[in-house]
């Protein structure tokens, strides 16, 4: 796994979610914010990872989301973060445990 620094204190958040307006919104944010890692922290949510290669984190829930691509989390240099567990899940894959609520 490579060296990331996840020290975000200070850093403005970037966080690409994967719904189909994910594309509208990319350009317009490359355009106006130099999107280095090391000035903002970038969170990619699924396939939003495709657009965003120079993500800090690469989050993902779905044990199926995995299985259908699985190529990206074996050769993903950055750090990768589940909160599904799966034993199938290569070693850079870290898992974190989450709460559910109701609202």
């Amino acid at each position: 796994m490579a060296d990331v620094n996840l020290n975000f204190h200070g850093k403005t958040v970037i966080l690409f979610g994967c719904g189909p307006s994910l594309l509208d919104a990319v350009d317009p944010i490359e355009e106006n914010l130099p999107l280095d890692p090391h000035q903002y922290a970038i969170i990619a949510i699924n396939e939003s990872i495709y657009l965003a290669l120079y993500a800090n984190i690469l989050f993902f829930r779905d044990v199926s989301w995995f299985y259908a691509n699985q190529k990206i989390v074996e050769a993903w240099k950055g750090v990768i973060i589940s909160s599904t567990p799966c034993r199938f899940y290569p070693s850079n894959v870290k898992v974190v445990k989450t709460t559910h609520c109701k609202d």
